[in-house]
């Protein structure tokens, strides 16, 4: 007579929980000492827009690359490295509008990162001087078009945006909408400007005073217009 087998046959061998538990502690060090070894290498490496451009050009007609840069990028700013650089791996290879959609959907998937890490911590605040400032101005004026405003100032930090909010606990749809439209408007004008870029030289020259000057116009003005409303509304 053959044994019983099979999922629930009685006589396979129980997972000894002693057991789970150490492989599940043994996952989650690997993953903290991969995060790790990530933060180290993006810290001390120095990676040019050259070095970056390179491996974009050699990525640009491999999805699986283009989704593994917005994975990188959604990784990179929720732990509050500058996952925007991966702009130079995307823009200067794929049209305008491409370009820009791919960005602002790993962006998004960054900053809700970003939000959901910052929000399980407790007694937490920015340390350095304009994280205490844009602190400050969200606890004041959490509203959408403060937040769009920020999203949309040349080589702002979105890291301090996604942090504060999470900290703040602002709310999420007011969050997801303001880093949407903020970031499709600055994408769409950096991923304009540097398309066809054939160098890095190129590339960086095509951000000049005369691309980013409007954008951050643009953006004071949206944020003097929440001023506006918010002295209207007080209580928004």
């Amino acid at each position: 007579m053959r044994p019983i087998t099979g999922r629930n046959s009685p006589f396979m061998d129980q997972p000894d929980p002693q057991e789970q538990e150490q492989r599940q502690h043994t996952r989650t060090v690997a993953i903290v000492v991969g995060l790790a070894l990530l933060f180290l290498a993006f810290t001390f490496t120095p990676l040019t827009p050259a070095h970056i451009m390179g491996w974009g050009e050699s990525a640009a007609d491999k999805p699986w690359a283009i989704a593994l840069i917005l994975i990188t990028m959604a990784v990179m700013m929720s732990l509050g490295l500058p996952g925007s650089m991966c702009l130079w791996l995307i823009a200067p290879f794929h049209p305008p509008l491409t370009a820009t959609l791919l960005l602002v959907a790993g962006s998004l998937a960054g900053a809700l990162g970003g939000y959901a890490l910052s929000s399980r911590l407790r007694e937490a605040a920015p340390r350095t001087r304009i994280g205490q400032r844009i602190y400050k101005l969200l606890t004041e004026r959490g509203d959408l078009l403060t937040q769009t405003a920020l999203r949309m100032l040349p080589g702002f930090p979105h890291v301090i945006v996604n942090f504060s909010a999470g900290l703040l606990r602002l709310p999420l749809p007011t969050f997801i909408a303001a880093t949407v439209i903020g970031l499709s408007i600055k994408w769409s004008v950096y991923c304009s400007a540097i398309y066809g870029a054939r160098n890095a030289i190129q590339a960086e020259s095509a951000l000049d005073v005369s691309t980013l000057l409007p954008l951050g116009i643009l953006g004071i003005l949206v944020l003097i217009s929440g001023q506006f409303r918010h002295l209207g509304n007080p209580k928004d």
